[in-house]
């Protein structure tokens, strides 16, 4: 996985519209499933950082700058974050696995505004054809 072609990839989106088609795509219980099964790429031991970590970080997100914020920025400002936290954790995370603590915070989100009508609105984000 190549994190700088992801970024490129990423320029011109933003986190909601990535948010949202999660929300198309994956049930509650299929993005549930996903998320359980990303904690299996790491180390046992790291599983409860990456747990703290992704969680808190997602509260980074919320605010008015997300909604126009280009996601290429944001990938890569949090890959960025998650390399810092890794290297002070001693832990040494590949590309991979750094990709999968961005998806994990993603996830996350995409969770919640699964199950919170009021997020979906703050970030302007459709589950379905009336909501």
């Amino acid at each position: 996985m190549n994190l700088k072609e992801i970024t490129q990839q990423y320029r011109g989106a933003t986190l909601p519209k990535l948010i949202e088609k999660q929300i198309k795509s994956l049930d509650e219980d299929t993005l549930l499933q996903a998320i359980r099964g990303t904690y299996e790429h790491f180390p046992i031991e790291f599983r409860p950082q990456v747990d703290a970590y992704t969680l808190a970080y997602s509260q980074k997100w919320f605010g008015p700058h997300i909604l126009t914020a280009d996601l290429g920025d944001i990938f890569s400002d949090t890959i960025q974050d998650i390399k810092g936290m890794a290297t002070e954790a001693g832990v040494s995370l590949n590309d991979d696995q750094v990709f999968d603590m961005f998806n994990l915070i993603v996830m996350r989100v995409s969770f919640f505004a699964h199950t919170k009508p009021g997020l979906r609105k703050m970030l302007g984000i459709k589950k379905g054809w009336f909501s």
